[in-house]
């Protein structure tokens, strides 16, 4: 073990040892597991509707009598002896106490999660997408260099839930394709960038900015510490953007994200200056998907909310220069790019900006709905709301 996994195994074990309560978690028929994104769920899906948040033994971690004689039953689970694989154990245990009837998450990358949904035979497990999944999410780091997936037989390594409310068809394609454990697909299109449109844009059609580009800092690839292409592919971006708005009289929002507020906006000062219009991040307001609805044509590389907008019909500029194929759009048109080529993305954009609304809808509709099946009368949070509430209600089962 190297000293940088060994600082990491060192802070999750202290994270644990602070958040240990001796008592038992409060039980409820609805389990929001995970706190990462939970007040999502809780806002856009649970509103009226009983539920506790189960954390990540990384933020809490329970240890009544009850809960540690179920642990002690259930060690059969502990099949790696891994610190990782006792976390199961302890959440299975948990779910034995709590006895719930529903357990949902946005988490849907989490492995704890993935694993405790074929242990836990008693309760109906929901997972909503919550980020962009390109192959890269579905591989190993032995597979590809930007795999995200430990090896097998490591927890983690193969994707498993039984009811998955993805984005659009194509996650159901290379989810096969990738060989992991999905029982059902529902493509039911973004949770928030449909929350957004249904229930807090005003839908007015109102044009503030030619262009907002959607941040993808991290500090990471900033400094160059990330596999190459992806700074190359950035840096060229970032450029022909900065070239293109210098030749134009446009009006410009960037919108920024909630990682190192203060770095990103140096960040995009330097590149943009005063040809750019920082808009603060603002949880609460959805402040990026504000700045999307009121933008004339939104640019991103492969964002996860500029994908929710082109689910909308927004007019969008995917752009590429990676060389990286897993991160080019996944219906390609005149809406992308990876030839790192200005004359041709400077081609490319002046069209889309100039393209009637209408016009970019009738021609990229069905395409966008491959990857992003955004139904303003069925948006998701209202689709797997219904679903909690029928089975809370005792009715049959999932009908595929």
């Amino acid at each position: 073990m190297n000293t940088r996994h060994l600082r990491i195994r060192l802070k999750t074990t202290l994270s644990v040892l602070k958040g240990i309560r001796f008592s038992s978690p409060p039980k409820s028929e609805v389990i929001v597991f995970d706190l990462t994104a939970s007040d999502r769920l809780v806002t856009m899906v649970l509103p009226g509707i009983g539920h506790v948040i189960l954390p990540s033994p990384a933020d809490a971690m329970y240890l009544s009598p009850v809960i540690v004689l179920l642990m002690l039953k259930n060690l059969k689970y502990w099949g790696e002896m891994r610190l990782g694989q006792l976390f199961v154990v302890y959440l299975v245990s948990c779910l034995e106490y709590i006895r719930p009837k529903i357990v949902i998450t946005f988490q849907d990358n989490n492995s704890f999660f993935w694993r405790i949904s074929r242990l836990y035979r008693k309760a109906e497990f929901l997972a909503m997408q919550q980020g962009n999944r390109t192959p890269e999410d579905l591989l190993s780091r032995s597979q590809h260099p930007c795999g995200c997936l430990p090896d097998h037989p490591r927890l983690g390594s193969k994707i498993l839930m039984p009811h998955f409310y993805c984005w659009g068809r194509y996650q159901e394609k290379i989810y096969k394709q990738y060989g992991h454990d999905i029982d059902h697909f529902y493509p039911v299109g973004p949770l928030i960038g449909g929350y957004y449109k249904t229930e807090v844009s005003d839908n007015s059609g109102a044009i503030s900015y030619d262009l907002c580009l959607v941040s993808e800092y991290r500090k990471e690839i900033a400094n160059g510490m990330c596999y190459r292409p992806i700074k190359t592919g950035q840096d060229r971006y970032l450029e022909f953007v900065a070239k293109y708005v210098r030749t134009r009289s446009l009006r410009l929002a960037v919108a920024s994200h909630s990682h190192e507020q203060e770095a990103q906006n140096e960040f995009f000062l330097k590149i943009f200056g005063s040809q750019a219009k920082v808009i603060p991040y603002s949880r609460e307001k959805l402040s990026t998907y504000e700045a999307m609805d009121h933008s004339n044509v939104v640019i991103a590389q492969y964002s996860a909310a500029a994908y929710e907008a082109a689910g909308w019909g927004k007019k969008v500029f995917f752009c590429n220069f990676t060389g990286i194929e897993f991160r080019d759009c996944p219906a390609p048109g005149f809406w992308s790019i990876s030839n790192p080529d200005y004359s041709d993305f400077e081609r490319k954009l002046d069209a889309l900006l100039a393209m009637d609304q209408g016009d970019f809808e009738r021609q990229a509709e069905e395409s966008m709905k491959y990857f992003m099946n955004f139904d303003p009368a069925k948006p998701a949070h209202r689709v797997i709301r219904e679903r909690i509430l029928k089975i809370l209600a005792h009715e049959p089962k999932f009908i595929t």
